[in-house]
């Protein structure tokens, strides 16, 4: 039971032990340098999170283009397409040409299709060619299996929450010295600083974690992270080159055909002033305070216009050989049940002041051909 002054007859020790809510002071302390975790949001999951085995479903809509499997020439009835996308009775386009499709048994070879259907004339097509469908919706489901028209069960996904933890400890010599240009007591800048390293920490987690690992009673675990399920299905290796235009516009463009909208490119310094210098219209955001990208990030966010979006060009010091075009809409980070950051006072243990920072985070990437990263992008 705590016991009273006898000079104030007050007492705060009830209080020890007691958490208060950090999450949005995090989520509001310089979004600039977090601009990754700032666009996602920290509250952004597809489903809420409530064990730390987090699972959610990983969906794709049906691809709206492939390539041609081999070359055909003029009057060619029968197609081999790269994936098996396509239903019978769909159109698609080739070059100019269009095409209605015929039967097929695996949505991948067609037989008994009309050349010239509506458009362009009946021609010879190269191997590679790219082809677009014109007709039927996409289909949802797992992108590696729905094929046609099919509607495949999603894929279960899971991911481990994370814990994010910083220990606050200021002596009271130090509490009591008085800190030129410094607002506040020491305890209150120590623990606004340890706010900024948790949030870069959760932001490189996000982007980088690539060792999934269960809790244990010893371990914490170590969520997935971004790369980790961007590197196969939507990646390209630039060979140690700079990014050029052509790069991103094949990006949004791979993305667009699985029904995204890209929305933001996260590069390092380096390759910011790359796309600085290409010279193309982008538009630097206007200083106007309360404009609402500046509400978010600040005054310094380019918006370069590619593919018919607007992609929003974030500087981020956790990227360097690598580039991600990221549609934030269908991504998600959030808290393990109520454990979104907070803030614990601990016992003082003498002549000081002891707190913690703590929350348990994961993230999930349910539509990862909405996204692409470069990798092995020149940076030197």
């Amino acid at each position: 039971m705590a016991q009273a002054s006898k000079f104030t007859m007050t007492s705060t020790s009830e209080s020890v032990g007691i958490p208060a809510n950090y999450a949005d002071r995090i989520y509001h302390l310089a979004p600039w340098e977090t601009p990754i975790v700032t666009a996602v949001g920290l509250d952004s999951l597809p489903t809420p999170c409530t064990n730390p085995v987090y699972h959610y479903i990983e969906i794709e809509d049906r691809p709206a283009r492939t390539t041609l499997d081999g070359s055909i020439s003029s009057g060619d009835t029968s197609f081999t397409f790269s994936e098996a996308v396509f239903a019978a009775g769909e159109v698609v386009q080739i070059n100019e040409e269009t095409i209605l499709l015929g039967t097929t048994s695996d949505n991948k070879t067609f037989a008994g299709c009309t050349r010239s259907h509506g458009a362009g004339a009946d021609a010879d097509h190269s191997d590679a060619a790219p082809v677009t469908s014109l007709g039927k919706p996409r289909a949802q489901g797992f992108a590696a299996s729905s094929t046609g028209d099919r509607i495949i069960q999603g894929n279960d996904v899971t991911n481990y929450t994370q814990i994010f933890a910083k220990d606050v400890v200021v002596s009271g010599t130090s509490q009591a010295v008085y800190r030129y240009g410094r607002e506040g007591d020491e305890v209150s800048y120590q623990e606004m600083f340890q706010q900024k390293v948790l949030k870069k920490e959760l932001q490189n987690a996000f982007l980088w974690g690539v060792d999934t690992a269960a809790a244990t009673t010893a371990t914490a675990g170590e969520m997935d992270g971004i790369y980790e399920r961007l590197a196969t299905p939507s990646s390209a290796d630039l060979g140690d080159g700079a990014l050029q235009l052509a790069d991103v516009e094949d990006a949004v463009e791979a993305a667009m055909d699985y029904g995204a909208r890209p929305n933001i490119i996260a590069v390092g310094l380096y390759t910011k002033r790359v796309i600085d210098s290409w010279g193309v219209p982008y538009v630097k955001h206007d200083t106007d305070p309360m404009s609402s990208t500046n509400m978010t990030y600040g005054t310094n966010v380019t918006k370069l216009y590619v593919g018919g979006v607007e992609l929003d060009v974030l500087v981020c010091s956790d990227l360097h050989a690598h580039v991600f075009v990221m549609d934030a809409n269908r991504l998600g980070l959030g808290p393990l049940a109520s454990r979104a950051f907070f803030k614990k006072d601990l016992d003082d243990g003498g002549d000081r002041k002891k707190s913690q920072i703590i929350g348990e985070y994961t993230c999930a990437v349910p539509n990862p051909h909405s996204h692409y990263v470069f990798t092995s992008v020149k940076f030197s």
